[in-house]
């Protein structure tokens, strides 16, 4: 986000975090001792799950109601990335994985990003007479978009350096993403209530859905 790997980035600039309004290069707030700084805006980094194509404002209502009475089962969101990569032609996107590890040996409720896989499904099934699309594997984040690097040299550092990153995160295990209480875009219910969904409209978060099936999910009674 400082710049130090990449020279340039498209007209949003870094998305997870907390978006810039523009692009840092050429859109500069000035602070009081002549330094410049980005200007900050809300995170829009989320994890897409699904699509619907509601074809009227009556049914995304049904979707937004049939949500908050608990018609689907919404775990404690816990994710792990697989990867860091590039997606699309030059200067390309860069973009997060986020895929459903099977493992034979465990239960899938003990599956990386599970939660992922399992909330999907439902939300396909409820919704697809209202036009949920099945989505594409694996689930993934983009990072920001139209990239360019200073050098060769550090674009291998920063590949070398998130490498590292997703590596320690790894051998953690999935984890539960806590919002920060003073974050840009951060609703009330979502810090006292966390680790929910968002229903997304052109591109803006509008309701939030706190987590309503609550662990251990692999017990006999909750499978």
């Amino acid at each position: 986000r400082d710049y130090k790997y990449v020279s340039s980035t498209d007209e949003e600039g870094w998305l997870a975090g907390g978006g810039e309004r523009r692009d840092p290069h050429t859109k500069e707030e000035e602070i009081g001792d002549g330094t410049r700084h980005k200007i900050p805006a809300a995170d829009t980094v989320h994890i897409p799950i699904i699509q619907i194509n509601a074809p009227s404002s009556a049914a995304v209502n049904e979707i937004v109601g049939a949500l908050a009475r608990g018609e689907i089962f919404i775990p404690h969101m816990s994710i792990m990335p697989e990867t860091l990569t590039v997606k699309g032609k030059s200067p390309p996107d860069l973009v997060v994985s986020f895929g459903c590890e099977r493992n034979d040996d465990v239960n899938p409720e003990d599956w990386s990003n599970w939660c992922l896989e399992f909330l999907h499904n439902q939300l396909y099934e409820y919704f697809e007479p209202l036009g949920a699309v099945w989505s594409k594997r694996p689930f993934e984040i983009t990072l920001a978009r139209k990239v360019k690097w200073k050098t060769i040299k550090h674009m291998n550092k920063y590949f070398a350096r998130s490498e590292d990153v997703i590596h320690s995160w790894r051998e953690k295990g999935p984890q539960y993403l806590t919002p920060q209480k003073d974050a840009l875009g951060v609703t009330h219910e979502e810090v006292v209530r966390s680790h929910g969904i968002y229903l997304i409209r052109n591109g803006e978060a509008t309701n939030y859905f706190p987590p309503n099936f609550q662990p251990p999910y692999t017990t006999n009674v909750t499978r």
